[in-house]
């Protein structure tokens, strides 16, 4: 076998495993929108920009057939808004930053390749509760949540909980965020989540309990 062909046989199989991957991403996403649309906790979450995901450069499309190019990035984000707060006359990106003050958030990092976060040994999920603000009142939620998504994790300035969730804020930056408010977030390896039952038990139900938590005070 020559080395050409050998390396056509190592890029089909990464790229195999890159589809794999993409096919994780697009099944974890859809069953915690059912979970959290569902509101079982009794509160119902939407998703912002509901067929597409954050990730670093363009948020792509996710039920699409291809909804990746040929590259691989590190995060993939997702932010959920409490329905009690939506108004029929907007779609869910289109309300104010005004009218939505909290929003929740799952993510997927693939656990490298990021210079502002130590790499870590499996790939991770964060999810959390932040506290949406911004110099305009009017600004959309949807590019609120573009600039916490970008931003958020250039903030050094954090402390950690006896419950392990991390807490921090966000300020206006000279690199294009006009996001201020807090955020609490917990951290945990991709690999503890396998099946529905791990979603409920280790995204929804936490989240929901810490956005009860932060909205009521």
């Amino acid at each position: 076998m020559t080395e050409e062909v050998k390396n056509i046989l190592s890029a089909a199989d990464t790229y195999h495993n890159m589809l794999a991957c993409y096919e994780y991403i697009k099944k974890f996403y859809t069953t915690l929108d059912k979970h959290l649309e569902y509101g079982e906790i009794g509160k119902k979450f939407l998703p912002i920009s509901k067929n597409r995901i954050f990730v670093d450069s363009n948020d792509y499309a996710l039920y699409s057939k291809h909804p990746y190019s040929d590259w691989l990035s590190p995060w993939y984000g997702r932010f959920y808004v409490d329905n009690h707060h939506l108004s029929t006359n907007f779609s869910i990106d289109d309300h104010s930053v005004s009218q939505v003050t909290h929003l929740i958030f799952a993510w997927l990092w693939i656990g490298c390749k990021d210079p502002l976060v130590p790499n870590a040994e499996h790939p991770e999920c964060w999810i959390g509760v932040v506290e949406t603000q911004s110099s305009n009142p009017d600004a959309r939620i949807y590019d609120v949540a573009d600039m916490i998504y970008k931003f958020l994790r250039i903030e050094s300035s954090i402390s950690e909980t006896p419950e392990g969730w991390v807490r921090g804020r966000l300020f206006p930056n000279d690199v294009g965020s006009q996001a201020s408010g807090f955020w609490e977030l917990k951290r945990f390896p991709l690999k503890n989540i396998s099946t529905p039952y791990d979603i409920h038990h280790c995204i929804v139900d936490p989240l929901t309990k810490k956005y009860d938590e932060i909205s009521n005070r």
